[in-house]
């Protein structure tokens, strides 16, 4: 249900994405996308351990949208390169890319997250002097936990998403430097920009 949202907002975005490049053009449009992915990303260190759900499907909203009106405006400038005859295979080698980029993309970010989730939970229990007994408690049965080894724990939980948010926007903001190179195409295929 958290998720939910940002689906349903992407499609809006892809919708908004493939208009706006024929006022804007596709530069303007992707960075605008990629600016805005990159502010809502930066908005997800306001979540926590702790947070409702309604509040990380509320910040998400906001990235399905920014990433509808980037996907959208790129796959149309790139099939515009293409001849005629060969969009079909240009539609066929992007959704390729997209879904094995996304779905390698994805592993490697809860690698990262499960890596600094650990790391940070080792440190503050090192800071704290806390067994390893008392960590998993916390983890695992917070009500049988003492609540200020649960708050610690849930802090540095905290700590290890906020890592791998840090990485997401950087993602975001190295595609913001490279949305300004792109270029308009030379040539134009009818019903795409």
């Amino acid at each position: 249900m958290t998720l939910l949202p940002q689906g349903l907002v992407t499609g809006v975005g892809a919708v908004i994405g493939n208009r706006l490049p024929h006022r804007w053009g596709t530069r303007a449009t992707v960075l605008l996308g990629m600016a805005l992915l990159t502010a809502s990303t930066l908005a997800l260190y306001a979540v926590t351990v702790t947070s409702p759900a309604w509040i990380m499907a509320l910040l998400i909203i906001g990235r399905g949208f920014a990433i509808g009106l980037v996907i959208q405006p790129l796959l149309n400038g790139l099939m515009g390169l293409l001849p005629e005859d060969r969009i079909p295979d240009g539609t066929t080698v992007f959704n390729i890319v997209e879904r094995v980029g996304g779905t390698v993309g994805i592993g490697l970010l809860v690698s990262l997250f499960t890596v600094r989730e650990q790391a940070q939970v080792q440190a503050v229990a090192s800071q704290h002097h806390l067994s390893s007994a008392q960590v998993r408690t916390a983890v695992n049965h917070s009500a049988h936990a003492s609540a200020v080894v649960v708050h610690f724990v849930q802090n540095a939980e905290t700590l290890g998403f906020h890592d791998v948010i840090g990485v997401i926007a950087g993602i975001s903001m190295v595609g913001f430097l490279l949305a300004v190179a792109i270029r308009a195409p030379q040539k134009e295929i009818k019903g795409y920009a």
